[in-house]
């Protein structure tokens, strides 16, 4: 059908001429109505005026919709509007085939242009009904949102769902689809070093896309490297010298791909092996002793690695083991070591031990050091293990204390008095022999002496309890206790004869259960009784 302009027949002009020129404008204009919308097609804003309100932009085409674009009818008209979409997507105004500028041949003269896929930007051509649209959104391959314009009609934005097949567009024409745009490049984050981890950020992009990752050695993808494709990439020793970048596609649905590459970082050095665990040795710097060198712990793992013993900084010809034996002439030495270690792709690390003390004489050394077993209470006994040394038949002698004062005793056992009440016990043993340093070790206990609680408690009166606590060699015990009955619980401070009163409602008339304990001072230990009372009515 005609639009309405160009039906009015010229004066003058024979049938058969209007014929001829109307087939002349219908190769150059949209002459063919717009089918109206079928039920899978929901219009979403229409007009100009309320599209914007609602968000839905027209690229601008409200301020140039009475021009021509590639010679299509102006005002408001789907080709004029499809077309004016491509110039501003960056063609020219020329449109790019020659022939009907019918919306139904639109697919046809660009058939090599058009295929069943959606993508953003492209334009959704209806061949039978004689119209196209800017395709905005590509939600799945059977729903997509588009913007339009009717001849004779207005603009809208329209949400398409394919229905039963009749309501889907017959091709979609790929002159300018939308391409995801690249806000901020990608680039390479970290210093370019063998063995250290470097970090692609890939950048922002519009709309927001998966992407994929691809590391590059001089420009060249790099191959048969597990992490060559993640977004950390750890340099190989087979990349020192090279400049190392990093190539992001990145993909969204219904857009067409981009690609950005960084700059080249800088050149990669050689790695550096870390020291997780320092050297240290084991044994004492005595004439006759070995020491043991407890070799550094490297990352990454070093390929080789030697040592080389030193005495105060000179190198002991022949001591290239992870053992050293003490002989005279080191004696007043202090003794090191040294471990070089070496991996393809890394700087030489050496490192170097701590220094010993001088060497010395011998010295006797504990196997077990001595300890005192028990507790230190009234009525315990307390029993003192030597321990053992590394010198056979040494010369053993045993000192008890009391607050670090000598008192006299030497066995091995020992039972607290009362005078020992608040007072630390402890013991030197002391270990001699010829020819060797005496040693001494002064175990102790974990606490003072103190006594064990005793209690007694009764109802002296009506819904009382009355408890006391003794110990031997205290008087009066002083503290806190606290009563129950397994669901209520009171707490009280003894008095000056170590007795309390309790006096609470939840103490009824009758025969209960109690539990009293004690929390302990520092002369008598914390304990605790439980006992069946009856309670005066």
């Amino acid at each position: 059908m005609l639009p309405t302009r160009s039906r009015r027949r010229a004066p003058g002009l024979s049938l058969a001429t209007l014929l001829a020129t109307l087939g002349t404008l219908a190769a150059t204009f949209l002459v063919l109505p717009v089918a109206p919308a079928s039920a899978d097609t929901r219009v979403l804003c229409k007009g100009f005026a309320q599209c914007s309100s609602m968000g839905y932009g027209n690229a601008n085409y409200s301020r140039y919709y009475t021009q021509m674009w590639w010679r299509m009818y102006s005002g408001h008209n789907c080709t004029n509007y499809a077309s004016y979409r491509m110039v501003r997507a960056g063609l020219p105004n020329t449109r790019p085939w020659e022939g009907s500028g019918n919306a139904s041949n639109w697919g046809i003269a660009l058939a090599s242009k058009t295929d069943q896929t959606p993508m953003v930007r492209s334009i959704a051509w209806w061949k039978d009904r004689n119209h196209v649209q800017v395709v905005e959104r590509v939600i799945s391959r059977d729903r997509i949102i588009v913007s339009e314009d009717h001849w004779g009609g207005d603009f809208d934005w329209a949400e398409v769902r394919r229905g039963d097949g009749s309501n889907w567009p017959d091709g979609f024409i790929h002159l300018r689809d939308a391409r995801v745009q690249n806000r901020s490049l990608p680039s390479v984050v970290g210093s370019p070093q063998v063995g250290v981890p470097l970090t692609a950020s890939t950048g922002t992009w519009t709309p927001s896309a998966r992407v994929e990752v691809q590391w590059l050695r001089n420009g060249r993808a790099i191959a048969h490297a597990a992490d060559a494709t993640s977004t950390t990439f750890t340099p190989r020793p087979g990349d020192v010298g090279a400049q190392l970048s990093v190539r992001v596609v990145a993909h969204r649905y219904g857009y067409l791909d981009a690609v950005r590459t960084s700059a080249r970082a800088a050149a990669v050095v050689p790695g550096s092996l870390e020291v997780t665990q320092q050297p240290t040795m084991s044994g004492f710097p005595k004439v006759t002793a070995t020491l043991t060198a407890q070799l550094p712990q490297f990352a990454p793992t070093p390929s080789a690695s030697s040592i080389q013993w030193s005495a105060d900084g000179q190198a002991i010809a022949g001591a290239t083991t992870p053992t050293l034996a003490l002989g005279p002439d080191l004696l007043g030495k202090r003794i090191s070591f040294t471990v070089t270690a070496t991996r393809p792709g890394y700087d030489t690390r050496t490192v170097t031990s701590a220094l010993t003390e001088p060497v010395g004489p011998e010295k006797i050394e504990a196997v077990t050091r001595p300890r005192i077993y028990g507790s230190p209470l009234l009525g315990e006994t307390l029993r003192l293990d030597p321990g053992r040394v590394n010198v056979a038949d040494p010369a053993v002698k045993v000192q008890w204390r009391r607050n670090g004062v000598a008192f006299a005793h030497s066995s091995l056992y020992y039972s607290p008095t009362v005078d020992d009440l608040g007072d630390r016990i402890s013991a030197t043993v002391t270990y001699s022999k010829p020819g060797y340093d005496p040693v001494s070790w002064n175990p102790t206990t974990p606490h003072v002496v103190r006594s064990n609680p005793r209690f007694a408690f009764g109802s002296p009166a009506s819904r009382q309890v009355a408890v006391r606590v003794v110990a031997e060699g205290v008087s009066p015990v002083t503290g806190y206790v606290t009563l129950t009955d397994g669901t209520h619980a009171a707490t009280r401070q003894l008095g000056t004869n170590g007795r309390t009163v309790f006096t609470s409602r939840w103490i009824t008339s009758g025969k209960h259960r109690f539990t009293v304990v004690y929390q302990g001072s520092r002369l008598v230990r914390a304990g605790q009784r439980t006992a069946w009372l009856t309670v005066d009515r």
